[in-house]
């Protein structure tokens, strides 16, 4: 069976378990706390050395990488397809989640998140905050983090972030006046992909008001509306449904 090392409100862990209901697919839960720093013992740094969520484990073959994940899956499990069938729609479905990886993921968790909330889960953590922080393996991402959490919404970062993601909300609502989601008519891994940034900062959390087409679309498949509740203050908190272990590092023996 497959095992997914993930979080709950893990925005990465989200669209990979989509795409797990999408397809139908039983899996083991194996739920890491990131707040007390599970992600960072060397033990899972073994299996995912950015020290991130989510991780798949599929036999003996480990896949780190959320949108990795999600075509890893779609193709060894073919059906039912979460690709267009096409080598130019394929190519538009890879253009967003690549958005993802360059820059959007960044701005709406890493920066927006940070500074609007977890922030203060670092701050109140003393000594222990400063040694997650000092435990992010990537040195660009931990310096802007620690800005982050040092100025929080006046952190430039911050501005900049805000301005990203109106950005994307803009060429999402281009991309939906044409097709039902994002590539086509037909959902797709880039539509698991975004639900979750979707969702979680939606425009107007941003001070604009819009059609909600794509917070709407997006979370219309079974799947995505079982992974998200209609309530915000819900958002990932669904009850897992698979095995859910204790993690411990014997996983590894």
């Amino acid at each position: 069976m497959l095992k997914l090392y993930h979080n709950d409100m893990s925005s990465c862990a989200q669209k990979v378990r989509l795409c797990l209901a999408e397809k139908g697919l039983e899996w083991e839960s194996k739920h890491l706390d990131l707040r007390a720093g599970e992600h960072q013992q060397p033990w899972y740094v073994k299996l995912n050395p950015r020290a991130v969520v989510p991780t798949l484990i599929d036999g003996d073959i480990v896949i780190p990488e959320s949108n990795v994940i999600n075509e890893y899956l779609d193709e060894r499990f073919p059906n039912p397809p979460l690709k267009p069938g096409t080598p130019f729609g394929r190519a538009k479905m890879r253009l967003w989640t690549k958005q993802l990886d360059e820059g959007v993921h960044d701005a709406g968790i890493a920066v927006i998140s940070f500074a609007l909330a977890f922030r203060q889960q670092y701050l109140s953590r003393g000594e222990a905050g400063k040694k997650m922080l000092e435990n992010i393996p990537d040195p660009i991402k931990r310096e802007r983090r620690r800005d982050v959490i040092e100025k929080g919404l006046d952190s430039i970062h911050f501005s900049i972030a805000i301005a990203r993601m109106l950005a994307l909300y803009d060429d999402m609502e281009d991309a939906l006046a044409e097709h039902r989601f994002l590539v086509s008519d037909d959902y797709t891994i880039a539509d698991a992909a975004f639900t979750p940034y979707v969702l979680r900062r939606s425009p107007r959390h941003h001070g604009r008001a819009r059609k909600p087409s794509a917070r709407a679309r997006l979370v219309s498949p079974p799947a995505a509306a079982a992974e998200f509740p209609v309530s915000d203050h819900a958002l990932g908190q669904r009850k897992i449904s698979h095995t859910d272990e204790a993690v411990r590092p014997r996983e590894l023996a």
